[in-house]
């Protein structure tokens, strides 16, 4: 039997089901955040969303994840809370991840007992479970950032960045795919994020490090002369999609080609390349391979304007999408490798051309063509993000 929560959690979706890219960067005013997490689809059994998150009443109403596999070392994060008018008097989970009742069971839950907070696994291989708790960690009508981390037998909760609750003879879930996931969590929202410091550097499984490229209210700047940025390297190919959301300094030139992002393995080698020509308002997306001649282009001669932010889609398919519309699709083009590419760079081109302008978020769908839906409903997510386009560095 499923007891349901009461509580809401905090995210950013605005539609019933949510797509979560292979990886997330995204700038705003507390720097830069990168969020790893995985495209799966959230559906929603009567939980609603909100301006606040995702509300859940308590009686009836929950959310499950497409199923995954994990396991081994793990953090789960989650930002919630209870509503003030939710009852103590039963049992309230947060998520519970299984493989069938308590089978593989990676659970967070309030207890009857009313603050008193427990996270929980149990393994299919070991008799019984092993928790870790606090008796004073819930409070009603209040945001709670929740942490849990599995390492080994180190279980430890954390509750808005203290640590409240720790077991040294705890378990570490398998590495597997559960059947069941429900009252939602994990995936939704910010993910596994981590703010990037001054230099670039994260604790996320990608960082960004900054070559020039300034952190601004809007994003991250680059003066088009010879600011740019890198991604650690990382494998992707096959279906992929790759959005960003950009704009060109009202006063940028528009007498050299302009890159917004070029990944290479040295040169024109498995590229994967998004710019606007010297032609002007030309958008170009390109793919190279290794084992052909040349590469295959995608285009649209009216796509970039001067001080005007643009929400550019690109898929492995080669189709080009600017604000939720279709711009361009090459039928015969490439489609890249699975591989780890040597250079992924932002605002920087292999010939050493710069971007002048401002990038408020990058994200990678890896495995994933989305289709002119879900990029529509992208585009309509983005529009509230950011409004400033002229140099503030």
């Amino acid at each position: 039997t499923t007891t349901a929560t009461n509580t809401t959690l905090r995210t950013t979706t605005t539609t019933t089901t949510a797509l979560y890219p292979a990886w997330d960067l995204s700038w705003d005013f507390r720097g830069s955040q990168i969020v790893s997490s995985s495209a799966y689809v959230v559906t929603l059994q009567g939980a609603t969303m909100t301006d606040a998150g995702l509300y859940f009443d308590g009686i009836d109403q929950w959310a499950y994840i497409d199923p995954w596999e994990f396991g081994g070392p793990t953090t789960i994060e989650i930002f919630c809370a209870f509503d003030a008018a939710a009852t103590w008097l039963a049992t309230q989970p947060v998520f519970d991840f299984n493989s069938g009742g308590t089978v593989n069971h990676v659970y967070l839950h309030r207890n009857s007992q009313g603050a008193l907070g427990i996270f929980q696994v149990e393994r299919q291989d070991v008799s019984g479970a092993q928790e870790v708790s606090d008796g004073d960690f819930w409070t009603l009508g209040r945001w709670t950032h929740v942490v849990v981390t599995m390492d080994g037998q180190d279980m430890k909760l954390y509750r808005d960045g203290e640590l409240r609750g720790h077991n040294s003879a705890g378990l570490e879930p398998y590495p597997i795919q559960r059947v069941r996931l429900e009252e939602d969590l994990g995936l939704l929202g910010d993910g596994y994020s981590r703010s990037l410091q001054e230099d670039g550097t994260s604790q996320s499984p990608l960082a960004v490090h900054l070559q020039g490229a300034t952190l601004t209210p809007t994003g991250l700047y680059f003066d088009g002369i010879d600011q740019w940025a890198y991604i650690d390297p990382w494998e992707f190919g096959g279906p992929t999609t790759i959005e960003i959301f950009c704009a060109f300094d009202e006063n940028a030139t528009w007498l050299a080609a302009q890159p917004v992002f070029d990944f290479n393995s040295g040169g024109l080698v498995n590229q994967v390349y998004l710019r606007r020509d010297s032609q002007g308002a030309l958008g170009i997306f390109e793919v190279g391979r290794q084992d052909s001649d040349g590469s295959q282009q995608v285009t649209d001669g009216d796509f970039w304007a001067l001080g005007q932010w643009t929400h550019v889609v690109v898929t492995m398919d080669m189709k080009l999408y600017r604000d939720g519309e279709l711009r361009g699709h090459n039928s015969a083009g490439l489609e890249p490798y699975p591989i780890q590419r040597v250079d992924h760079m932002l605002g920087k081109s292999y010939d050493s051309t710069y971007f002048h302008g401002t990038m408020a978020f990058l994200r990678v769908w890896d495995g994933v063509a989305l289709t002119a839906g879900h990029i529509s409903a992208l585009y309509d997510d983005a529009l509230g993000r950011t409004t400033s386009t002229s140099s503030t560095a």
